[in-house]
């Protein structure tokens, strides 16, 4: 068993202008880093590019879901989370687990997904119910997922 980093890209500018992200890679892979996490909005744009550059500098994908938010809204700014109902999660949840399945399966090292599941406040029978749920979606679609509750 080994040690793999994993570099969240969390507040760093460059993670969204994929003109940067070349260099951005370069130095994370030499900082020894095996894989890059991602938002949304980041693994959503320029996929191809996104492919082959993580290719290149030899990182996994990581790519961080939000459910039920993860996106911008015109004069709103960036939602976390538009909705605090069990079912719109687990429709959320199983919409961005198929799409970023499709997206990991084209990367050359490999990756995983980071989940901000649901909601804090959930009483425990809605999140064992909703990570039910998630456990079976993961199964379904052959991808391990990680959850941030």
């Amino acid at each position: 068993m080994s040690l793999k980093l994993c570099r969240t890209t969390w507040g760093v500018d460059d993670a969204m202008y994929p003109e940067r992200w070349d260099s951005l890679f370069a130095s994370i892979s030499a900082q020894g880093y095996s894989a890059v996490e991602l938002i949304t909005l980041g693994w959503r744009s320029e996929t191809d590019k996104l492919m082959d550059l993580l290719e290149k500098h030899n990182l996994a994908l990581v790519c961080q879901i939000h459910t039920t938010g993860g996106y911008i809204a015109d004069g709103q700014g960036y939602i976390y989370c538009d909705s605090c109902e069990v079912e719109d999660h687990k429709k959320s949840f199983e919409a961005l687990v198929k799409e970023c399945a499709e997206l990991l399966l084209r990367s050359k090292h490999g990756g995983f997904i980071n989940s901000h599941s649901g909601i804090d406040y959930w009483r425990t029978e809605q999140a064992v119910d909703f990570l039910k749920f998630a456990l079976r979606i993961e199964e379904e679609n052959r991808v391990k997922i990680t959850h941030e509750t």
